[in-house]
């Protein structure tokens, strides 16, 4: 997530109602920066959107049935079949659907050379095994390194992008909202433009139910989860691919790729994993993430609970003065005005994203009217600081933003924050802890850790500590 200032949704700048774009069955995008959701291939068919579920699943299964064929037949690399088969995998990532990780803007990256021969290498080992499969790619996302959900969403973003140009043309009318021509090769499609683009950029509605925060399962343990939803398929990955959650290390996952690769019943199991944890759309109304929620609160709670502050900021004391006063009115709002109730999901706590998004979010307001600059996860070269807070190029203050039942949190302070306060040269650092349960003796041990460097002499950062559990209502008190 890279810098973005005041992000403005579909919904505002073309001024409907929120609810309008849920009822077409579209997701609201943030048009000057991504949303960190992407387009599940394994979610196309499940959709109840008529272009994705028809359209959407033809041209899918068509471009990588393609690519498929061309492995098949061809017979060493760099022959025509594997050049054709890289030409088709050159894809870009549409910048109109607003969507995945390039943060200040909208514009992604394309597959590069080094990248599409690795994914190449490995699926003709896979069609040489005689899979056929089209989803056999979204297990990229466990056998490749670089291939995460956002790359498999780019790429399937990519294939279907004709079936969203009939979805917003469908429902582009029902909003009711301005449009213009825009030419995607022989096609005249009548689009929104996105205001925030120098050069003319058509914004294009992504269906709600094709998004997921995962759109595969990358990670070795999101698999093993969906081991565990049969004993027959429990019983057949612990014994093909059972050590596959079990490697750490690069080469352990390297060899267990081979071993994979080798065996078509062990790929097999693999794939009917990858293809089974892949049905549930990312739930945009329970929003684990807090995507949306932040948005709401910058839009409002500035408004409703205002925070008049001393933008005369000339020296690194009145930047921190003003920082500590924005905590404090969060700590405010939290504690005594019910904001405490969008870190939780239910009886269930949200993700630390979901907090440190609604800190940005009140924050980004009080500091646009005090014109000081607020970079969500900066990452200087020694790994994004949640929050870094600057007056021109001197003064600098950095706050990371840690959930109480974070596992790391001692380590956080410890070691995280003074790393990324070295990349930035800067003194000024907060530890903002929220507290949502199992501190435990935490606070303990951090109070200890800092007073030891400051007996010793040393630097050490400040922590405060925001009470964000759940509360009965006045009358059950």
């Amino acid at each position: 997530m890279g810098r973005l200032s005041k992000p403005v949704t579909f919904s505002e700048f073309f001024e409907i109602e929120e609810s309008d774009i849920k009822k077409v069955g579209a997701f609201n995008p943030i048009l000057n920066g991504d949303s960190l959701l992407f387009v599940d291939p394994l979610l196309l068919e499940h959709s109840s959107v008529e272009e994705m579920a028809n359209k959407a699943v033809n041209l899918y299964s068509s471009f990588f049935g393609t690519i498929i064929d061309l492995l098949a037949v061809s017979e060493e690399i760099g022959d025509p079949a594997w050049l054709g088969a890289d030409r088709k995998l050159d894809v870009h990532e549409p910048p109109e659907v607003c969507l995945g990780y390039s943060g200040g803007n909208v514009r992604g990256s394309a597959l590069g050379p080094v990248l599409r021969t690795n994914i190449l290498h490995t699926a003709k080992k896979v069609v040489n095994l005689g899979a056929d499969n089209p989803h056999l790619f979204p297990c990229m996302a466990i056998l490749e390194d670089k291939i995460g959900p956002d790359r498999i969403g780019d790429i399937t973003t990519h294939i279907i992008f004709d079936a969203l140009l009939d979805y917003n043309e469908r429902i582009l009318p029902i909003l009711g909202v301005k449009t213009g021509e825009f030419v995607y090769g022989h096609r005249r499609v009548q689009l929104c433009t996105n205001p925030f683009e120098k050069r003319k950029l058509a914004v294009i509605l992504v269906p709600r139910d094709v998004l997921r925060d995962l759109p595969t399962a990358d990670d070795w343990r999101d698999v093993s989860k969906s081991a565990q939803q049969t004993k027959e398929i429990k019983n057949r990955v612990n014994e093909q691919i059972g050590e596959i959650w079990k490697a750490r290390t690069h080469r352990q996952k390297a060899e267990i790729k081979a071993r994979v690769l080798a065996d078509k019943k062990a790929f097999d199991t693999l794939l009917e994993l990858v293809t089974n944890s892949g049905r549930t759309p990312y739930d945009l109304d329970g929003d684990r993430l807090g995507l949306t929620l932040w948005q709401r609160a910058r839009n409002v709670l500035p408004t409703t609970h205002p925070l008049v502050l001393d933008g005369n900021i000339t020296c690194p004391e009145d930047l921190e003065k003003l920082i500590l006063k924005i905590v404090d009115h969060f700590k405010y709002l939290v504690e005594f005005q019910g904001l405490w109730k969008l870190l939780w999901d239910g009886d269930v706590a949200r993700y630390e994203m979901a907090s440190q998004l609604l800190f940005r979010g009140i924050a980004e307001g009080y500091c646009q009217a005090n014109d000081v600059d607020i970079s969500p996860e900066c990452d200087n070269g020694g790994g994004p600081v949640d929050f870094k807070f600057s007056k021109g190029m001197s003064l600098k203050y950095l706050i990371e933003v840690k959930l109480s039942s974070n596992t790391k949190l001692v380590h956080g302070y410890e070691k995280q924050l003074e790393v990324y306060r070295d990349a930035e040269q800067t003194e000024a650092a907060l530890f903002l802890i929220i507290d949502v349960g199992k501190l435990g003796k935490k606070l303990e041990k951090l109070t200890a850790m800092r007073n030891a460097q400051l007996k010793s002499g040393k630097r050490a950062s400040d922590f405060i500590v925001i009470d964000g559990n759940q509360r009965s209502s006045a009358s059950k008190r």
